[in-house]
């Protein structure tokens, strides 16, 4: 009898130990749950958890409620399941995860700048840039949030594939859908319109010619992309004009790249005639105009 319980208080202790350290394993898995692994980095990027702000680098994880940012020079790609998202210079996105019935969806809300991915609806992923509004598809599409004033349009671009926003959809590859906000909290798809290459940054065109060079088929050539790269290196002169039709003040704009209105004005009535919206792609004179 002594014999037997020298052997069972061990194998009670070790059982102990194992049920310990399996319980401490799931605890720890749950708490990576839903853990993206950041695959690149590019200059200074930055997650912001709960109160605390830190820098992120090339391996790190982001978990849901983070919210990752770019700086003017930075970018970053995260890596969700087999697909990637790229979040573009100057550009903010926030991860959740949000349970609906027995799912969970992984919704990643733009907040502002833009993103190249790859996500797949089906596989309940998806862009949000409100809870108004999810972007999703299959294939490459860029989303861009553009804030003038209080008014917001989302320009979402397809590479390939198809993609959904709202009630429209987008199956021709190289398109883009412009979808307008409204002060009600309602979105309107505008006409679909031809993509401009030129709108993506030089890391979204260095990643889609990643893509070519490992065998994916999109609707666009590495020669095509490499012209792109080139094109987006050129810069513009932009003149401003006062009242008298005298320079007022010229800047050179890259191309493809919107100029910044002026900070002084030539008189205190009057307006510049010009969209400033508008992508510089030549040599520009704006003029400035009296209110009458």
């Amino acid at each position: 009898m002594k014999k037997q319980m020298k052997w069972i208080v061990p194998c009670v202790i070790l059982v102990a130990a194992v049920l310990i350290i399996a319980l401490i394993a799931i605890i720890s898995t749950n708490r990576e749950a839903g853990a993206l692994t950041v695959t690149t980095t590019k200059g200074i990027v930055s997650v912001t958890r709960g109160s605390e702000n830190a820098f992120l680098s090339e391996g790190q994880k982001i978990k849901p409620g983070d919210t990752v940012s770019t700086d003017a020079s930075s970018c970053a790609r995260i890596q969700v399941g087999q697909s990637i998202l790229l979040l573009e210079p100057e550009s903010e996105i926030k991860y959740e995860r949000i349970k609906e019935g027995d799912e969970t969806k992984t919704v990643f809300r733009l907040l502002s700048g833009s993103v190249l991915t790859d996500l797949k609806a089906e596989n309940e992923y998806t862009v949000s840039v409100d809870p108004a509004l999810d972007v999703a598809g299959s294939g490459f599409f860029g989303i861009s949030l553009i804030q003038i004033g209080t008014v917001s349009t989302v320009r979402t671009t397809l590479v390939s594939g198809q993609l959904s926003a709202g009630d429209a959809t987008l199956k021709e590859s190289l398109k883009a859908l412009p979808v307008h906000g409204a002060e009600d909290g309602s979105w309107t798809a505008g006409d679909v319109e031809d993509a401009v290459l030129m709108e993506f940054s030089d890391e979204a065109i260095s990643y889609l010619r990643e893509r070519i060079r490992e065998g994916d088929k999109l609707p666009v050539t590495d020669t095509e992309l490499l012209r792109v790269a080139a094109d987006k290196n050129k810069s513009f002169q932009v003149t401003f004009y006062d009242h008298k039709n005298e320079v007022f003040v010229s800047t050179r704009v890259k191309n493809g790249e919107r100029v910044q209105k002026p900070r002084l004005s030539p008189t205190f009535t009057g307006h510049w005639d010009f969209d400033f919206s508008t992508p510089i792609t030549s040599d520009t004179d704006v003029f400035w105009a009296e209110d009458k």
